[in-house]
């Protein structure tokens, strides 16, 4: 059978939507990346590179071995690698806009009073 490009793209969407209400319910794919420049200072778009050099490595676990894990098949990871690719160039095309909303919920949590103590 013929490789469909359209088809292999549209079965990453089914995935991506998926996962998405499992890593972060109705909130934007993204999101959690996005809590990682919140939390280590890290541009969101850059983090995701952490999750393609897993899936990176574990292609060349599966050219090298030819072993599949339950779960986890060449095409799995494949379909993985394109979310997460486009994952990220998402987050890369709005970086200015999460950096500048990550520094201002920053900010505000800065000027909140503090509670008395004692």
């Amino acid at each position: 059978m013929p490789f469909n490009m359209g088809s292999f793209y549209n079965e990453c969407m089914g995935i991506s939507s998926t996962k998405k209400k499992g890593y972060t319910g109705d909130k934007a794919a993204c999101f959690n990346f996005v809590m990682t420049e919140l939390l280590l200072n890290t541009p969101a778009w850059k983090t995701v590179t952490v999750r393609l050099l897993d899936k990176a490595c574990r292609r060349v676990s599966f050219t090298t071995t030819g072993s599949e894990v339950p779960d986890d098949s060449f095409t799995d990871c494949a379909k993985d690698t394109a979310n997460y690719s486009a994952i990220q160039h998402w987050l890369y095309e709005h970086r200015d806009t999460i950096t500048k909303a990550c520094q201002d919920f920053k900010q505000t949590l800065l000027d909140l009073e503090a509670p008395p103590v004692g």
